[in-house]
């Protein structure tokens, strides 16, 4: 009994600094929402928003869609790495980017179930795909719970959720607190939050400014320190992010076969409403994808690519780009870091899309076998801007 109790004097200060710690810095927004509403009353106002970070883009996603007043033509989905996605990919049609750094297929459904509801059904709807959306193993704990219920409610999707009844009836972003990662993340932030205080969105009708900035569409505009990373500095975060082992591809052995129903039919209901819908398969970096695809631990990479090709194939659905930036004509100028490529690189991906390269009509479905490598999106924290 007196070990026990030692142990809980030990382990009490201990978990008062971490989640003193996570609750003060707060990386990702989850803790201090004052920034989310404001945002999102910028966005519906058609103003850009400026020096945005560390803020739960996901509570500005549904503070965005309760004050919408009319429907967008496309609708994106998806990751950090297609949040550069603006309205000049689909000239003469209103966009609305709705993607989320570390999204994954819970997020996409809660996310697109804020303007189903709304009865805001788009025309068209682009969805960032990545291999670990496909892996039961990971879970961001971040997306809205109580769309992504009602999104499985609307599919008849099983909820298989195996947290005890109590547990369920917390928020799942509330896990941070006491997340060891979050922590770490937290403490990579002290120093910006002490030199910077919190940040204060500002509005602004610049198309490009020195901060980080989400447009009136949503899109992402990266700040001016990571457009000028140069080559060398590219490349050594490329070689670092191989050298960690990726949280999400973590027990990554097979594609999930639930996590495939949830796939299909999220899609299959988008194109019985006929909708139109576009997969994009974002690249990586020139040296991040070669490491990661000599590596056999990654082969789901691979085999998830394959999967999603062939669901296009089969359905008669366009997939834009691939996770070899070769196949999609990419160097490595055309990357911030081992993950994220620029709006321009991503732009002529679509472009190739809309009237395919004879490049990209040569690359045959990536085999099994071959391993790509997937974007660490919880790295978002590793910068001042809330992102790798």
């Amino acid at each position: 009994m007196k070990r026990f109790l030692w142990k809980m004097l030990f382990l009490l200060p201990v978990a008062v600094v971490l989640v003193g710690t996570n609750v003060w810095v707060d990386p990702a927004g989850l803790f201090h929402r004052d920034a989310e509403r404001r945002i999102a009353t910028y966005l519906l106002e058609g103003l850009n928003v400026a020096n945005v970070r560390n803020h739960d883009e996901r509570q500005v996603l549904r503070y965005y869609a309760q004050g919408l007043k009319e429907k967008k033509d496309v609708l994106v989905f998806g990751t950090s790495r297609s949040m550069v996605i603006d309205s000049s990919f689909f000239p003469g049609e209103t966009l609305f980017n709705a993607s989320v750094a570390a999204g994954t297929l819970r997020d996409t459904l809660a996310n697109y179930q804020l303007f189903h509801e709304k009865g805001f059904v788009p025309t068209r709807v682009v969805l960032g795909v990545e291999p670990y959306m496909l892996n039961r193993n990971y879970d961001n704990k971040l997306c809205l719970e109580a769309e992504y219920r009602r999104a499985l409610g609307r599919l008849r999707l099983p909820l298989t959720d195996r947290r005890p009844f109590l547990a369920r009836l917390i928020d799942r972003r509330y896990s941070q607190l006491i997340s060891p990662s979050y922590f770490q993340a937290s403490l990579g932030n002290v120093s910006g939050l002490i030199e910077r205080g919190r940040p204060a969105p500002y509005p602004t009708s610049e198309f490009e400014v020195a901060d980080n900035m989400v447009r009136a569409d949503g899109s992402l505009s990266y700040g001016e320190e990571r457009r000028a990373r140069s080559l060398e500095a590219v490349h050594q975060k490329a070689v670092r992010f191989v050298a960690k082992h990726p949280e999400e591809l973590a027990n990554f052995r097979e594609l999930d076969k639930g996590l495939k129903r949830t796939f299909e039919t999220f899609v299959d209901a988008l194109l019985e409403e006929g909708i139109e819908v576009i997969l994009l398969l974002a690249p990586y970096h020139p040296v991040a994808y070669e490491m990661m695809q000599a590596n056999d631990a990654y082969h789901c990479v691979g085999e998830a690519q394959t999967y999603f090709r062939s669901y296009a194939t089969q359905h008669d659905v366009p997939v834009y780009g691939a996770y070899d930036p070769g196949a999609c004509g990419l160097t490595a100028a055309d990357f911030y870091d081992a993950v994220h490529s620029s709006r321009e690189a991503l732009q002529r991906i679509f472009q190739q899309g809309l009237t395919p390269s004879p490049l990209l009509q040569e690359v045959p479905e990536v085999a099994a076998e071959e391993a790509g490598h997937i974007a660490l999106d919880l790295a978002f924290f590793d910068d001042p801007a809330g992102r790798q």
